[in-house]
């Protein structure tokens, strides 16, 4: 699968960093149907892995995926190395109407926050 679309991300309409203030190009993507597993690879070495993956909306100016049953966005510390103490990750997981935001660096919990998925895409480059 080949993803055009490049700009900042939302998962359950919670932006990763500022609306518009960061751009992510995705560099490859596979989908496993069976599994419902879409995984994105960008251009700076983040990953993006959503489970249950389903209503993927995939255009040259548009890329969504409509719901999902839990999603992991892996990313280097930016402005420093890439090795695995730079390592940050947010796992986020919905459950009856709620996404549960969980924010991880080397498996180290950092914060948690809820929030109402109601009304909006599981993922989206915007």
């Amino acid at each position: 699968m080949k993803i055009q679309k490049s700009g900042s991300l939302r998962f359950w309409g919670d932006w990763f960093g500022r609306p518009m203030d960061n751009c992510h190009k995705p560099v490859s993507a596979s989908y496993d149907e069976a599994e419902g597993l879409l995984v994105i690879q960008f251009d700076e070495g983040e990953a993006c892995e959503i489970f249950g993956a389903s209503g993927i909306v995939n255009t040259w100016n548009d890329f969504h995926v409509e719901k999902a049953e839990r999603i992991g966005w892996t990313w280097y510390y930016y402005g420093r190395e890439r090795i695995p103490e730079n390592l940050l990750r947010l796992e986020y997981v919905l459950k009856d109407g709620t996404v549960t935001r969980t924010e991880y660096h080397r498996e180290r919990l950092i914060s948690q926050k809820r929030f109402s998925a109601q009304g909006e895409k599981a993922f989206a480059i915007c």
